[in-house]
């Protein structure tokens, strides 16, 4: 798909599991990942935590510096701050057809961001893992 949108050296075809693939030259570079797996489960998210380690800017310490923009469902919160130590945010991906909803996770921090879309506004996000609940609304 990409070898037909995109030109030559403008993409890397990422497998997940296979980390040992990324580009020497690309390790600790990266200002930002945006991480949208294709699976949900934690196995799956420590990979992908192993090729930000790898590839993300760390400080004279190693620690990560870089920032993280990611998405999985809100049932994953506490292992997302355990791996990547980031938190959930009110702005959420709207996608419909979907059976359950995802949530935005980030190590950012920005006002707007804890702004509910309008599609979700008077939903609570339970970043503890448990299931949203409808909130009341205040209606003047």
């Amino acid at each position: 798909m990409f070898e037909k949108r995109c030109k030559k050296g403008c993409y890397f075809p990422y497998d997940f599991n296979k980390n040992d693939e990324l580009p020497k030259e690309w390790h600790n570079t990266f200002d930002m990942a945006v991480i949208d797996p294709p699976f949900i489960m934690r196995e799956v998210w420590e990979k992908y935590v192993d090729a930000c380690k790898l590839l993300l800017t760390k400080d004279d310490e190693g620690n990560l510096t870089g920032k993280l923009l990611c998405t999985t469902v809100v049932e994953n919160a506490p292992f997302m701050k355990e791996l990547l130590d980031v938190r959930p945010i009110a702005y959420r991906p709207s996608i419909p057809q979907l059976v359950y909803q995802y949530n935005m996770y980030t190590n950012i921090e920005d006002p707007e961001q804890d702004k509910p879309n309008e599609e979700f506004a008077g939903v609570e996000m339970m970043p503890n893992g448990a299931e949203p609940t409808a909130m009341a609304v205040d209606e003047k």
